[in-house]
């Protein structure tokens, strides 16, 4: 077992704080995944409705064990290319998700499932650099996307030009936010 003296504690990471803000949205992904009811209506989908299920019960339970365990120490310094990389993946499954099944209810879940699952790892195994404040830029960021794309009639094709270059935007403003040197945001608070 390691030394409680050697926790490492990062301001809005895993600290008092940060944990508190991270549990507050882990519980706003847990509320909108409460949509997966209204997406997963129909009778041929039903097995699509217990797994999500089953899955926000795995979800509820680590929540819940997280909140009854002592802080972890961070489990992974991450780097520049890891930080601009995840909020890239992230918002190709929303595009690809979103321009198959554009309604209001697969946007909830699909923004509610990909940031409570990271608001889930930072709880349980804390990665340095990925503050709450820059996670709330990546899911601001994600939520237009979102919007954006169910903006569109469902008869109406989105334009390949009009999802690259939103993708292409919002992808440039997480590189600058991560620009190496002394002038980079969330560098430290």
């Amino acid at each position: 077992m390691a030394n409680p003296s050697d926790k490492v504690v990062v301001k809005w990471v895993n600290d008092t704080r940060g944990r508190v803000c991270w549990v507050i949205l882990a519980s706003l992904c847990l509320c909108g995944s409460t949509q997966l009811m209204e997406v997963f209506r129909d009778e041929s989908q039903v097995i699509y409705k217990y797994v999500g299920m089953s899955l926000v019960s795995l979800y509820v339970i680590l929540l819940v064990k997280s909140l009854f365990s002592e802080t972890p120490t961070i489990s992974y310094r991450s780097g520049s290319c890891l930080r601009s990389f995840v909020p890239l993946v992230f918002f190709i499954i929303i595009v690809i998700t979103i321009y198959y099944h554009r309604t209001l209810g697969v946007s909830i879940l699909t923004v509610s499932i990909l940031f409570g699952v990271v608001a889930l790892v930072q709880l349980l195994f804390p990665i340095d650099e990925f503050y709450v404040g820059y996670v709330m830029v990546i899911i601001t960021l994600g939520i237009f996307l979102a919007y954006g794309l169910v903006d569109y009639d469902l008869d109406q094709v989105i334009p390949f030009g009009y999802i690259f270059s939103n993708v292409f935007l919002y992808e440039m403003i997480i590189v600058v936010i991560n620009y190496p040197g002394n002038h980079r945001f969330f560098n430290r608070y």
